[in-house]
């Protein structure tokens, strides 16, 4: 046991990031795998169409029975790798090996061998007993191992480490056991003629031997084509000795479970076989577990080792290193995110969960921190993480809604609107109703200080969406006094905003002159101002600024399902600065030209093709 461990040490670091096709042309080994594929797969497709022809609702019973089977375990076996998932093509391959050449070859072979072994063993039950145990371990996972071999030799950087080897084995193992039982369940039926042999035939050979099968038996193999494959800083006989104990191993544990060994322990009844196949299997599986958790453990290592010097920009963290240790503690992390801020955080933490797993996968490849490719993928999470942390809680701030709470940066304790006194010394009082004013403009009667404009008064000028709420928050503010009115702040050059992404400070307007003494019919001292309708005060007194009440975020667009590239600034010959998630909620702010500049919740900003938005 003490040796054990040592299997699985550091080692060379892992070659993540490369992702290599199984179609490798210029590989002998590519062709070799094909040219076998293609004439097996002639007799494997002969032997089904017999079947088919013969007994085809046995046969289409038989492939409903096996697929709620298959597919589960042929996920689990591709989910195992927690970091980098092997190339699909590849593993297709691997499927097909197991299931057309490893099985066409290995039926050919067996039967001869079983014939040899009768010759001289002389004894038919014998030959019942053990003929399957001395020939098909040997036969089925050599045939089964050559095609891990061809798959190494076409492409070797896909192979990474032992957890690699288990991966590519157990789906050589899984393909050869879906074809083998098509095999055992449509002969049971044409010996019985009856659907009960198939039923019988599925408790056997699914429930009972399906989790200590095939898969089990390649997958050991694999591990060990790996570790001479991959551990190079070892010495060749080590890695010899330990790849051929690994392969061995595989074959030990097929030859244990066809030998009689344990046979009738518990009876022979249903309930005796299920204890038989446990005793044997279960010991196998579990040594399985503990071999494949060590590998895992292995790669868990190595992704902290290249992700450590992403703590400190906060790309991926101490505790994202936790979340992103296994499928489970993913799926936390994600369900975590879901019920705290909505099932939109959910899935952007799911996004969150990949991108980081890519740039380790960068990292890796490229070896430098400072690699571009590295930087923009770091950039790009850490931008991920900003959209995350700004998303509102569930059950916090929700926009439009009086009471709701406000959300962090954006709406926190907006300024309201300060009350204006009834009368503030020099500014809010009533004005001096003798003003000198040319004649034909002078009102009949100056209304009070705060009450209504007369209703001849002109409308004010436009200003942006939310200035009218701050005026009606200070009766009789932004009227004119006098005719022609004070001209009215302007908007900028630029589009005038459909929603302003900031509190706006409304422009004050001009308040009348205040004049130098009571006025007199006889002319001041001081020069009369020119008549015109912007006289020039002597002296102005300066008016406070009046800040109008923080406008509430309300998003009135939103991202599409695809998710959109934002930029900050409107010109497309940049890069992107960041990839908005798919229905994130945003308020536009400002228009030019199809170019809008948007808010999100937590006061970022950035433009965006505006023709791409979703209403809200």
């Amino acid at each position: 046991m003490s040796t054990l461990p040592n299997l699985f040490d550091a080692g060379p670091s892992s070659r993540w990031g490369y992702q290599t096709s199984f179609i490798q042309r210029h590989q002998p080994a590519f062709w070799l795998f094909v040219v076998t594929m293609v004439l097996t797969g002639l007799d494997f497709l002969s032997q089904q169409f017999q079947m088919l022809s013969a007994v085809p609702n046995a046969w289409l019973t038989t492939i409903l029975m096996l697929t709620p089977y298959a597919i589960p375990v042929i996920a689990v076996i591709y989910l195992i790798d927690t970091y980098e998932r092997e190339p699909v093509t590849i593993l297709i391959a691997a499927v097909a090996w197991g299931g057309i050449a490893a099985t066409t070859l290995s039926m050919y072979t067996n039967t001869p061998l079983s014939e040899l072994i009768y010759k001289f063993s002389g004894d038919s039950n014998f030959t019942q007993s053990w003929s399957a145990a001395l020939t098909a371990p040997f036969v089925e996972e050599g045939f089964k191992a050559l095609g891990v071999i061809l798959l190494v030799s076409l492409a070797r950087s896909e192979m990474d480490d032992m957890l690699d080897g288990f991966v590519w084995g157990a789906m050589v193992g899984i393909g050869f056991l879906l074809v083998e039982d098509v095999f055992y369940f449509v002969r049971a039926f044409g010996e019985s003629g009856s659907y009960g042999s198939l039923f019988q035939m599925f408790l056997i050979r699914i429930l009972g031997a399906g989790p200590y099968s095939h898969f089990l038996y390649t997958g050991l193999a694999g591990m060990g084509i790996a570790y001479y494959t991959t551990r190079t800083d070892q010495p060749w006989m080590r890695r010899l000795l330990v790849g051929c104990g690994l392969a061995a191993a595989g074959v030990g544990a097929h030859f244990f479970w066809n030998s009689p060994i344990l046979s009738g322990i518990a009876g022979d009844g249903i309930v005796g076989f299920y204890v038989m196949v446990t005793l044997k299997g279960l010991p196998m599986l579990a040594g399985l577990v503990i071999l494949v958790r060590l590998a895992r453990r292995r790669e868990q290592n190595w992704f902290g080792s290249l992700t450590q010097t992403f703590n400190d920009d906060g790309s991926i963290t101490t505790a994202d290193l936790a979340e992103l240790g296994g499928l489970r503690a993913r799926r936390r992390a994600r369900g975590a995110a879901k019920r705290a801020k909505g099932p939109m955080a959910g899935k952007l933490k799911g996004q969150i969960q990949r991108e980081q797993i890519q740039l380790a996968m960068a990292m890796s490849r490229l070896g430098s921190e400072e690699a571009p490719e590295v930087v923009q993928r770091a950039d790009h999470v850490r931008q991920l993480k900003a959209q995350f942390d700004a998303m509102p809680a569930v059950g916090g701030f929700v926009a439009g809604v009086p009471g709701a709470a406000a959300a962090p940066g954006w709406g926190a304790a907006p300024v309201a609107a300060a009350p204006v006194p009834a009368a503030a010394p020099g500014w809010g009082a009533a004005p001096v109703a003798a003003a000198p004013v040319p004649a034909a403009a002078a009102p009949t009667a100056m209304p009070g200080w705060g009450q209504p404009a007369p209703a001849a008064q002109p409308a004010p000028a436009p200003t942006p969406a939310a200035a009218p709420a701050a005026s009606a928050a200070i009766p009789g503010w932004g009227q004119p006094a006098v005719t022609p009115p004070a001209p009215a702040a302007q908007p900028a050059p630029a589009p005038e905003p459909v929603v302003p992404a900031t509190p706006v400070v409304e422009a004050a307007p001009q308040p009348a002159p205040e004049p130098v003494a009571e006025p007199q019919p006889a002319p001041q001292p001081a020069p009369e101002p020119a008549p015109t309708p912007d006289p020039v005060p002597v002296a102005q007194p300066v008016a406070p600024p009046i800040v109008s009440a923080a406008p509430v975020w309300t998003p009135n667009a939103r991202v599409p399902d695809e998710g959109m590239p934002a930029w900050a600034y409107p010109d497309p010959s940049q890069q992107p600065a960041v990839m908005l998630a798919p229905r994130l909620d945003l308020l536009v702010a400002e228009q030019a030209g199809g170019w809008v500049r948007v808010v999100a919740v937590n006061g970022w900003t950035g433009w965006v093709d505006g023709r791409r938005l979703l209403p809200r």
